[in-house]
């Protein structure tokens, strides 16, 4: 199973491949990565609960984009 997470540009603009909102993705992303969240009394990671080929955690390859986004 996999999680989603929608985002939409604070400015409106429906272009998404701008360096400035690259960057809030890779940021987001990164805060994703970090979060612990405590359910029934446990506590669970990022890398506890992600969806996994073989044992690591699937990756947002998309993110590498950034290289050629241009400001």
């Amino acid at each position: 199973r996999f999680g989603r997470v929608i985002v939409t540009s604070k400015d409106g603009d429906k272009n998404m491949l701008r360096a400035e909102i690259w960057k809030e993705l890779r940021l987001l992303d990164g805060l994703i990565q970090n979060m612990t969240v405590f359910h029934d009394e446990e506590y669970f990671t990022y890398q506890d609960i992600c969806a996994k080929w073989m044992t690591e955690c699937f990756q947002n390859d998309i993110l590498n984009l950034d290289y050629i986004i241009e400001d």
